[in-house]
């Protein structure tokens, strides 16, 4: 039986301003009554406050772009994840979810994960409400619980997250996160400790090995490679690629 969970989230973007090439979107507003989002219409209320512009950032899937940073980023991560922890019959123990839908229910975003209701991130002026049980995911996080209670014990979650914050050099309204966890047994984690030590044991593990190891893989060993050209932009593409 599963007793104790690891769980590490790493922040796959700054939150940059990208400028992209446009693109269809499963997304339409309805000023008057309703709101559709990913194929699906809401009701609007008076937690109503997610924009025409925020909806159009709905389906991007700049992680998903394989030719992006963002996407560049993401495979380098899971790759690592993919060749690092194996299991018994050679595979990788991780699975990969980054098409889930940005849209939660308040319980997910903020319920199962313990945020009381009190609390300062449920506010209108932090998160993009569609109604009042409804919003764009302000974490992925968000679906740690559901992806658990399917079974799911190594997983790691790519998507885009959606928060109210002022525009600036280093923040955007819309950014990109990483989230990884595994669940451990007392057996698996320390089998000859008692169980109330288990944390102790894991967080020194994070800090000691695998935290090295990772942040080694991906950025220290990570080769750049910039065309000598006027027109090269690393953030947009397609110059991203395009050679002088």
């Amino acid at each position: 039986m599963l007793e104790k969970r690891l769980l590490a989230c790493f922040s796959l973007s700054r939150r940059f301003l990208v400028k992209y090439q446009r693109r269809k979107f499963s997304v339409a507003i309805n000023e008057k009554e309703t709101i559709d989002v990913c194929g699906k219409k809401y009701q609007r209320d008076e937690w109503t406050n997610v924009t025409p512009k925020i909806l159009s950032h709905v389906g991007r899937n700049l992680h998903l772009q394989e030719k992006h940073p963002l996407g560049l980023l993401k495979n380098r991560i899971v790759n690592h994840f993919y060749s690092q922890y194996i299991g018994r019959t050679g595979n990788p123990i991780f699975s990969v979810f980054d098409r889930l839908s940005p849209v939660v229910t308040v319980e997910q975003n903020f319920d199962s994960l313990l945020i009381p209701k009190n609390h300062i991130s449920r506010l209108k002026s932090d998160c993009y409400y569609i109604d009042s049980g409804h919003l764009l995911r302000a974490h992925t996080t968000a679906h740690q619980v559901e992806l658990i209670k399917s079974g799911i014990d190594s997983y790691l979650t790519v998507g885009d997250v959606y928060r109210r914050d002022e525009i600036d050099s280093s923040h955007y309204p819309v950014f990109h996160q990483l989230d990884a966890a595994r669940l451990y047994s007392k057996h698996e984690v320390c089998s000859n400790e008692h169980f109330y030590n288990i944390q102790n044991k894991v967080g020194y593990l994070i800090r000691s090995t695998n935290k090295k190891i990772f942040l080694e893989s991906i950025f220290l060993r990570m080769e750049m490679k910039q065309p000598r050209s006027r027109r090269f932009i690393p953030w947009i593409l397609p110059c991203f690629y395009k050679q002088s």
